[in-house]
Parts: C-alpha cells; sequence; structure tokens
C-alpha cells in the first residue's frame, strides 16, 4: 500500500478483566492518499543543488511511494559526489502531503590513489590514480591512472596509462 500513496491509520483499544488479563485490539484501517509535497534540499556546498534535484523520483503532487524514496537514495550515492544521503519524511495527515528534508553530505573533489604490488606474471607492480569529482559543476568525473610492472630480475615488464571521463546524464 506505501507504494500506492496509502499510509495505514491504526487503533488500539485495551481492556482488563477483574482477573487482571488484559485484551488489546488493533484496527487497521486505510488511511488516505499521500501525495509528494515540497521537496527541501541541505548540505551542497560545492554541488548544484539541480544535480540532486535531477536524480530524484519525487516530483510535487506525484503519488507518494516508499520505493521510489529508496531508489533516489540510491541514485544519488550512485552518482559518486555523496559520501551520506539522509531522507528525512513530514507527513501531513490534514493536507495529505509528504514533504522531504533531504541532508547530503559531499565527498573530496579530488583523491588519489596508490599501490604497490606483486604477482607471478608481474613480479613487482606499481599502481595510482589521480581524479576529480564534479568537474565545471556539472556532476562529470574523470580520472588519470597508471600501473607499471616489472619481472623479477627487475627489467621492465610493461606500462599503462588510461583516462576516463564519465557523464551521468549524456541524454
Amino acid at each position: 500500500h506505501q507504494d500506492h500513496g496509502f499510509r495505514p491509520h491504526t487503533e488500539a483499544i485495551a481492556s482488563a478483566d477483574s482477573l487482571h488479563r488484559v485484551s488489546v485490539v488493533y484496527r487497521v484501517t486505510e488511511g488516505p492518499r499521500y501525495r509528494v509535497g515540497e521537496v527541501r534540499v541541505h548540505g551542497t556546498d560545492t554541488v548544484d543543488p539541480r544535480l540532486v534535484t535531477r536524480e530524484l523520483l519525487l516530483e510535487r503532487d506525484d503519488v507518494y511511494s516508499r520505493t521510489r524514496v529508496q531508489r533516489s537514495q540510491e541514485r544519488l550515492y550512485e552518482t559518486g559526489l555523496f559520501k551520506q544521503v539522509q531522507v528525512s519524511s513530514r507527513f501531513d495527515s490534514v493536507a495529505a502531503r509528504v514533504a522531504f528534508d533531504l541532508r547530503v553530505a559531499e565527498r573530496r573533489r579530488r583523491w588519489l590513489d596508490a599501490g604497490v604490488g606483486s604477482g607471478t606474471a608481474e613480479r613487482f607492480r606499481f599502481e595510482t590514480e589521480w581524479g576529480a569529482r564534479n568537474l565545471f559543476n556539472r556532476g562529470l568525473q574523470n580520472a588519470v591512472a597508471g600501473r607499471l610492472s616489472f619481472y623479477g630480475n627487475g627489467r621492465f615488464q610493461r606500462a599503462r596509462l588510461e583516462y576516463t571521463l564519465r557523464e551521468p546524464w549524456l541524454f
């Protein structure tokens, strides 16, 4: 029911008899159909709030869907721009509206990774990667990665350099 906008209305009635036995009866009925109200975004320091709202599957006046809220949160994590995404819902039972407060914590814009390894095919291996997120404040991500390996006797084996540019919303 919550994927179709309905929230249950629950009533509990308790009664006790002379032997101190308690009976509790729950009555659950279908409540009103809720619609999406206001969506507020907090925590965007360097990321344009439009990059957050484009990932949301919640449009004003749409029927509330719990699954769409969870999928929106997943989509925000998948952008790679945020290390934390928290969605808070406020239900207004009089207007049958759900307002959302969306709090995000941005990841660092740049990163540097390095690694050293050894194996049977590559006796010594060195790897590094440098990248940047949210290029031109459009959500673009780029990375330059390199790999260098040597045989067991110290002779050069192979090298690889690659560049990646990721555009999450090409079309």
